[in-house]
């Protein structure tokens, strides 16, 4: 039975054991520790949004489950949408280390691959989108999960409904347009079609769902908030000045629902990691991932000892 109210009439949970498809890369960064158990009590893991920030909850993830954290619900935004999904289908070392994997082979050129000519005409044109999304979809592909019954735990993706301005959550069917929909920047991916909805980037109307995660019987609420303050040096380009300016649009939103959640005890924000690149730039992922992680091992292991010294 899911631990979660029903969101609509199409939602379920996710009963069936994830595949786990072949042909990873085991990236075995940090020494494996014995897991401990945390304290009892249904456990939801939220992630945001945030672009090429999203590295950085590789290490968040992989000190959670180090943590002895086993999420019974998985909430994800735009990119914490796929950082989701991937906890979701193995909720282990072994599928933290698949998504390290994944986040190391990325670069601008496989998410952002077209040319100028190619994104001159589609301006020409009037298109509503300046990259194909192609090279994401590639990645989603790579999970080897169709659908939502398909995962581990069950998922939550959060999109924007761009008819009416509402948010999209999908817990249930296809797992592939939800996630091209949460992560849909809006005038660099196309938005996508999906359940009879134009949907765009859910970190519009929600970037942190700490609420989604506190719609059912849950205890603790982990959050893995990567959507930084604005970096000092200002856009150079078109591009980085449509993801500027998205993430000003979506900051206030967050600082609300920080200072909303932030005294609720059951709801537990993990530090936050510098990362001083420029929204395109997807180098030095194993340095933040292992930021990351040191950051949110050394958190978890102050805050266990708080907690056991009364």
């Amino acid at each position: 039975m899911s631990v979660f109210h029903r969101l609509d009439e199409r939602d379920g949970h996710n009963d069936d054991v994830a595949r786990r498809p072949g042909g990873y890369r085991n990236v075995l960064r940090f020494r494996q520790r014995r897991e401990k158990p945390v304290e009892p009590g249904k456990v939801a893991v939220v992630l945001s949004g945030g672009g090429n920030r999203g590295v950085v909850q590789v290490g968040m993830l992989r000190a959670l489950v180090e943590a002895g954290v086993h999420p019974d619900v998985v909430v994800g935004t735009s990119v914490g949408s796929l950082n989701a999904a991937a906890l979701a289908r193995d909720p282990s070392s072994k599928g933290v280390d698949d998504l390290e994997a994944v986040w190391i082979g990325l670069s601008r050129e496989r998410l952002f691959g077209d040319g100028r000519l190619t994104r001159a005409w589609r301006l020409a044109s009037r298109a509503s989108y300046l990259f194909g999304s192609e090279g994401l979809a590639e990645i989603i592909d790579g999970f080897g999960v169709e659908r939502f019954s398909d995962l581990a735990v069950p998922l939550r993706v959060i999109a924007c409904d761009l008819g009416t301005g509402a948010e999209a959550v999908f817990a249930s069917g296809l797992l592939k347009p939800a996630l091209l929909a949460s992560c849909a920047l809006p005038g660099v991916y196309a938005p996508v079609v999906h359940d009879g909805r134009l949907l765009v980037d859910g970190g519009v109307v929600n970037n942190v769902p700490v609420s989604h995660a506190l719609a059912g019987p849950i205890e603790h609420v982990y959050v893995c908030d990567t959507s930084a303050e604005l970096d000092a040096q200002l856009p150079r380009s078109a591009l980085e000045v449509i993801t500027r300016s998205f993430a000003i649009a979506r900051q206030s939103r967050a600082r609300r629902d920080e200072e909303r959640y932030g005294s609720d005890p059951r709801v537990v924000f993990l530090p936050r990691v510098e990362d001083r690149r420029r929204p395109f730039d997807f180098g030095g992922a194993d340095d933040l991932i292992a930021a990351g992680y040191t950051a949110a091992r050394d958190f978890l292991a102050a805050r266990t000892a708080a907690v056991a010294s009364g």
